[in-house]
């Protein structure tokens, strides 16, 4: 089973690398287009929902009420779980009604119960000779204590090996060997009957030994397979976020949502809560189930975890605050997350009623624990308690942020000279927010650079932060912007003047934009001195997508125009007159 799971991820892992990016450069802007009946609103899409993000305020304002009325919930969820008992049942996989049922409850009714399992004692004598009348008494003996055990109806004569080296007693049981008092009765011949053995050697076995050693083997190993996995989750996690409070609180929260899931295989099938609904009632838990939701659970969790945690490290290296960081971490996952997370859910629900309880138990468990993780745990928990840790989210040892490698899933841009570069919004007419994260926009809107180059430049003060400068110097930068060029603006401040610019240039800057004509409608951009201009100012485009490809038109017509113009007579001085195309700084890098 683990070599198919492992081997079934490296084929999903692999394919989604090759075959998912053939299938879009083939398919280009059509494989994104969504059909006309899933246009429920006018309202362009957004990276950023105002929902999470005001529910992800509300969260954070209050956080210690918020995370104490999420880990009282959890904590309540998963209490049953300390009542839960592990078995392995074969014969309950099958309907009531199957034939192999019918035919186990006609032998236990004319044999007994336990007839089609009878305990079975093998008796080994090192010097052989079992049938000889000195082994006879000790035989005797162990068959005497077998019929004191508890639930055993008769004991059968010994049967000798061919070696004559051991005898072998059956004891046939008044419970089912699947029963738990058939597993007390292995338990107390273990116990008791090697006293009795005088120097032979004693194993007890049949299908209820059998079941009984499966079952306690798992329970053992099971410790082991959960530190194993939560220290590849703790590692993983430290290695993505270099954060220790952030990689322990992803795997303690992880932990809380098995052991609800674990809570609710008590509550489902051992108390017989959901019975009207089709769940049988079990005397016992499979002992497979919980090892296998453990390491389910585990890795979808890590899954949702990993893509909050790296959009809040991202954010938070942008702009230094752990709240707007957490806000909008989550506010851009929480659709991503909620819907991998309902796709599961509805795949584990279908396990659920596929009317077998091995696969419901794991179903139901499943089901639950990602339910869990991906609204009270990565809706509330990780908010509160990231608003209530503040700045120590980010603690890690200095020597351990020496060892630990630099794995950054979304890498800073390579240093271009953005003068040739025309970046047009995949959402153009929403409205772009100075907090707004354009580096995606600056990925993967480059490519409209063939239209007309130095038309329309978008670039994120926060998305570039750290980033430097060529080694063009003050003559490089136009002046400030002439009548028919563009509307300026001045700024002061790279990031926290934008919105009040963007109103100025709005209300102020009508009558210049209504003289540059078609080509610069709706737009704003900065003038200012080589001294005073930020490391990396802002041109913000804004308006439908319809008006910016008239931009660009009408961009290419004055550009045919002034070519034209100076070929002809008086070139020259209509080239001297004519303003920049655009503002974008030819000197900004990154």
């Amino acid at each position: 089973m683990a070599t198919g799971a492992i081997l079934a991820v490296a084929v999903a892992m692999l394919t989604s690398a090759t075959l998912t990016p053939a299938l879009l450069a083939t398919f280009a802007r059509a494989a994104a287009k969504r059909s006309a009946l899933l246009h429920w609103s006018r309202r362009p899409e957004s990276t950023q929902s105002r929902f999470w993000a005001r529910w992800v305020g509300w969260v954070m304002r209050r956080p210690w009420i918020t995370a104490l009325s999420a880990s009282l919930v959890l904590l309540l969820m998963a209490a049953p779980a300390t009542q839960m008992v592990l078995g392995n049942s074969l014969l309950r996989q099958f309907d009531s009604s199957h034939e192999i049922r019918a035919g186990v409850s006609a032998a236990a009714q004319a044999l007994g119960p336990g007839a089609l399992g009878p305990a079975q004692v093998l008796v080994t004598f090192p010097d052989g000779g079992a049938s000889t009348p000195a082994h006879s008494q000790t035989i005797a003996a162990i068959r005497q204590q077998m019929t004191q055990a508890p639930d055993v109806a008769s004991v059968a004569p010994p049967k000798f090996a061919a070696d004559n080296r051991s005898a072998l007693l059956s004891a046939v049981l008044s419970v089912d060997p699947e029963d738990m008092g058939a597993r007390h009765t292995v338990d107390w011949m273990r116990t008791h009957l090697p006293g009795a053995a005088d120097g032979a050697r004693i194993d007890v076995g049949g299908p209820t030994a059998l079941i009984k050693d499966f079952d306690d083997r798992v329970a053992a190993t099971q410790p082991l397979v959960l530190a194993f996995v939560a220290l590849i989750a703790f590692v993983m996690l430290l290695v993505s976020v270099h954060s220790m409070f952030l990689a322990l609180k992803g795997v303690l929260m992880t932990l809380l949502s098995v052991a609800a899931a674990y809570g609710s295989l008590v509550m489902v099938f051992q108390w017989g809560w959901a019975e009207k609904l089709g769940f049988p009632h079990l005397s016992s838990i499979d002992s497979t189930v919980p090892p296998l939701v453990l390491a389910m659970t585990f890795g979808l969790s890590m899954d949702y975890e990993i893509f909050l945690l790296t959009r809040i490290r991202e954010r938070f290296l942008h702009t230094g605050q752990t709240r707007d960081a957490v806000a909008y971490g989550v506010s851009t996952s929480a659709r991503t997350i909620t819907s991998a997370a309902l796709i599961m859910i509805a795949v584990f629900c279908g396990f659920a009623f596929a009317g077998m309880p091995l696969v419901a138990e794991i179903g139901v468990a499943c089901a639950v624990a990602i339910a869990v993780d991906a609204t009270i745990v990565r809706l509330i928990l990780v908010p509160a308690l990231m608003a209530m840790f503040s700045q120590w989210n980010w603690w890690l040892p200095r020597w351990l942020a020496r060892m630990l490698p630099s794995v950054d899933f979304d890498r800073p841009l390579p240093e271009v000279d953005l003068a040739d570069v025309v970046v047009i919004p995949d959402d153009i007419a929403a409205a772009i927010a100075p907090s707004g994260d354009l580096r995606m926009v600056l990925k993967s809107a480059a490519r409209f650079k063939h239209l007309a180059p130095e038309s329309i430049c978008v670039a994120d003060p926060l998305a570039f932060t750290g980033c430097g400068r060529s080694a063009r110097g003050p003559e490089h930068v136009p002046e400030l912007v002439r009548d028919g060029a563009d509307v300026a603006v001045p700024a002061t401040a790279p990031a926290a003047s934008a919105p009040a610019s963007a109103a100025s240039a709005k209300t102020g800057g009508q009558s210049a934009a209504s003289k540059v004509g078609q080509a610069y409608r709706n737009s704003l951009a900065r003038a200012m001195s080589w001294a005073e201009r930020p490391v990396h100012p802002v041109t913000v485009w804004r308006g439908r997508l319809a008006i910016a490809l008239d931009a660009l038109e009408t961009d290419a017509a004055e550009r045919a125009a002034a070519k034209a113009a100076r070929t002809g007579p008086g070139s020259s001085g209509a080239a001297r007159s004519r303003p920049p195309t655009s503002n974008c700084p030819p000197a900004t890098v990154c």
